[in-house]
């Protein structure tokens, strides 16, 4: 009986130092856990140099030094698209705007200026049309400016022929002048402008080159409005002209007469829907 206490004695202790031990082990390792978390919530809470903007910059720009700045942000928020090197970022083509305080990601920013295809908008297509200094505006296009594409063609109404202008797109964005697509501030020279256009509008205006001379006429800043606007022929060109041969007198007397028409066929109009 002896015997058989002292077993049962030895066995409670074995499970108890046991016991013990597994509850230093967890302890343990429970601190560990913690420990290791709180360095980690440390470093990630522990601010960092990154680039940032240090004012608007505008999308296709080629970044400079003043337009970057170091500024520190938690690093849990950094990811491999930060830079804290300045080097990484001088001289690229910004591809989206940057605001004051955001930070430049290398990702949003191409790597040289040849780069064409980081100037395209997304959905469009980029297509060149050949210009000289009278065709291009005297080289006075920028890229970010807005133009409309003139054509002059030829074309036959009672098996005559007629020369004639139609304007086929408006409001078209420029992305680049030459082979440069940023905005130097400075005029340049150059034999091709590249327009950004729609599927639709890139065959349109391809089919448009093959068929006669393309003009492109600048539009003023901010004004994207599309107009209607009638073919321009001769005999437009006639009427504009012997217009102008008229005196103040006449171009009012027409204006009257034109009024008082306009309020004769009101009348009658009237009238009839009253029979």
């Amino acid at each position: 009986m002896r015997i058989k206490r002292r077993h049962i004695l030895k066995a409670e202790r074995k499970l108890l130092v046991i016991s013990a031990a597994a509850g230093l082990a967890a302890a343990f390792l429970g601190y560990y856990i913690l420990s290791e978390k709180e360095k980690q919530l440390v470093a990630e809470l522990r601010p960092a140099n990154v680039v940032v903007a240090a004012k608007y910059i505008a999308p296709k720009t080629r970044i400079s030094k003043d337009m970057i700045r170091y500024e520190k942000i938690p690093g849990r928020y950094i990811t491999r698209a930060h830079t804290d090197d300045y080097e990484k970022i001088l001289g690229r083509i910004t591809a989206v705007p940057f605001l004051k305080g955001e930070p430049v990601l290398t990702n949003k920013i191409s790597g040289n200026e040849q780069d064409l295809n980081a100037a395209i908008p997304t959905g469009l297509r980029a297509l060149s049309v050949k210009v000289n200094e009278e065709t291009g505006v005297s080289n006075m296009i920028s890229p970010g400016d807005y133009v409309d594409v003139l054509l002059t063609f030829q074309t036959e109404k009672n098996k005559k022929t007629f020369t004639v202008t139609a304007t086929v797109l408006q409001a078209v964005r420029v992305i680049a002048v030459g082979s440069s697509f940023v905005d130097e501030s400075r005029k340049m020279t150059y034999s091709a402008v590249t327009l950004a256009l729609t599927p639709e509008e890139t065959e349109l205006l391809t089919f448009a080159k093959s068929k006669g001379e393309i003009n492109l006429a600048l539009r003023p800043l901010g004004d994207r409005k599309k107009q209607k606007v009638k073919l321009a022929s001769f005999e437009q060109l006639f009427e504009h002209i012997k217009r102008n041969e008229k005196g103040d007198y006449d171009l009012r007397e027409e204006y009257i007469a034109a009024e008082i028409e306009k309020d004769k066929n009101k009348k009658f109009e009237i009238k009839k829907r009253e029979e």
